[in-house]
């Protein structure tokens, strides 16, 4: 009789599949957890980069004002430095009957230094003939009696302090020698965003100077 040899198969049922070993369902359970974590990671960026945004915003908006008004500053201050060295190349006319024509000129130069009519000038020469230049045209005032005459000047441009006439190249009590002496101003109308930063008041930027002509 001949033998036949059976192989048991192991059981299983049909349509289902194999059960997950432990290590298995521990390791799907571990990526579950880190896109989980990943997600709310992403969400606390979110909110953090929001608070954050308006900060970065008005930070930039100050440094982009503040420009503006150094650029401003810088231009006024390019403007009364030709006007000085304009004073100076011409400085002998201030002791005659040019004084008028070089405060008329250097607030014509100052005005229109970075551009037609940019700024308002003002120019001072030895205490005498006066000069101003704005929107609405130039105005003269002042005197040229004494445009010959030296004076120990202190103070500053904007407040200047004559004193008496004394004798040409004398030493001054305060320092330097007695000369004459031209003054001039430029200023532009400026209203910053957020502060005035220490250089404009009144709404207005400006830059003096006094230049020792003799």
């Amino acid at each position: 009789m001949a033998r036949h040899d059976k192989k048991i198969l192991p059981l299983r049922a049909c349509g289902t599949q194999p059960l997950l070993s432990g290590r298995t369902m521990a390791d799907r359970l571990s990526g579950i957890r880190v896109r989980i974590f990943a997600g709310a990671q992403e969400g606390v960026a979110l909110v953090e980069f929001t608070l954050v945004l308006p900060i970065l915003v008005l930070l930039l908006a100050m440094a982009v004002d503040f420009g503006a008004v150094l650029h401003t500053r810088f231009r006024l201050n390019a403007a009364v430095s030709a006007g000085a060295n304009y004073a100076l190349v011409r400085g002998e006319e201030a002791a005659g009957s040019g004084a008028w024509a070089l405060a008329h000129e250097i607030v014509a130069l100052v005005a229109d230094n970075q551009g037609a009519g940019w700024a308002d000038a003002e120019s001072l020469v030895n205490d005498g003939p006066h000069a101003v230049r704005n929107g609405q045209g130039t105005v003269e005032t002042g005197s040229a009696d004494h445009v010959r005459d030296c004076y120990c000047l202190t103070g500053n441009a904007s407040s200047p302090v004559w004193g008496g006439t004394v004798t040409c190249g004398d030493e001054c009590p305060s320092g330097g020698y007695a000369g004459r002496f031209v003054l001039i101003e430029a200023s532009r109308a400026f209203s910053p965003v957020f502060s005035n930063y220490g250089m404009v008041s009144d709404g207005r930027l400006t830059i003096q100077a006094i230049v020792q002509i003799q």
